[in-house]
């Protein structure tokens, strides 16, 4: 067992991602440290200075040991990476925005995460969790066939952008889940649209939503949803702005000529009621 000692002189966070050099026969243990986590002193100071200390041990693969061969020349070689920290939720930050909306509670009080660099993931918010996603100025995409989102909780928008260009849209809006856009952008640039509901869906305020596919509204409300409109821009240029099927609200009644009205906008229809 050997005691490693590790220094970081950087002002950004470090982990070890990975440990080499060993022959076939031989593994390693450690104690005290996991890999891809920060290297941290026991006051959770990270960087500038800040030493971690942890033990490694080297012992023999079971069913390995040969008694005739009981000396091993080795070299352990630690690879080190900055640490990429995509997300953060109350004081904690994390390298992927899902594993922060995983530590999210699920008892419906409101969480916000900050979205702290781009990100393309593939999300699921689970029921009864209340997530306020503080994007910035950052960018959300997705990858392979699967929507951005899949939002099954309560999900608030109010900045930032989201992006997806695949067969499966931006954000699929569940039939229990309630979806609060007051700004931001969702450009869908695929084959589908930036919301799919089955759900509650509000958008008001600043909020743009656009889309360029033939093959589905820009918003497209299922019979079980309900779709309240009260500001924002909803465009398409391939199709009908909101595809209505289940309850469509627009507008509120104007308390002052201020106050804000939205803008509906299809290649075909702004509003098509099926």
């Amino acid at each position: 067992t050997y005691k490693v000692v590790v220094t970081t002189f950087l002002g950004a966070e470090m982990k070890i991602t990975m440990i080499s050099g060993l022959s076939d026969n031989l593994v390693y243990e450690l104690s005290g440290y996991t890999l891809n986590t920060p290297l941290c002193n026991t006051n959770n100071e990270c960087n500038y200075g800040s030493t971690a200390t942890f033990y490694i041990t080297i012992k023999t693969r079971r069913n390995w040991f040969d008694s005739e061969n009981i000396t091993h020349s080795f070299n352990i070689n630690f690879n080190f990476e900055e640490m990429n920290y995509i997300a953060q939720l109350d004081n904690k930050k994390y390298e992927t925005l899902q594993e922060a909306i995983n530590k999210v509670p699920t008892d419906n009080v409101e969480k916000t995460i900050i979205v702290l660099k781009n990100t393309s993931e593939l999300l699921t918010i689970a029921q009864n969790k209340n997530i306020n996603l503080d994007i910035q100025n950052n960018t959300i995409s997705n990858t392979g066939t699967s929507p951005v989102i899949e939002n099954y909780g309560t999900l608030k928008i109010s900045n930032g952008i989201i992006t997806s260009n695949t067969t499966q849209g931006a954000i699929n809006n569940k039939d229990a889940g309630t979806l609060i856009m007051s700004g931001g952008s969702i450009i869908a640039t695929g084959t589908r649209q930036a919301i799919y509901n089955g759900g509650n869906v509000t958008i008001s305020g600043n909020a743009y939503l656009s889309s360029s596919t033939s093959q589905r509204a820009t918003v497209q409300n299922l019979a079980t949803g309900t779709v309240t409109i009260t500001g924002g821009t909803i465009i398409s240029t391939g199709q009908s702005a909101v595809e209505k099927a289940g309850i469509l609200t627009i507008g509120v009644e104007a308390q002052s000529i201020s106050e804000s009205i939205p803008r509906i906008q299809g290649n075909r229809y702004g509003i098509n009621t099926t």
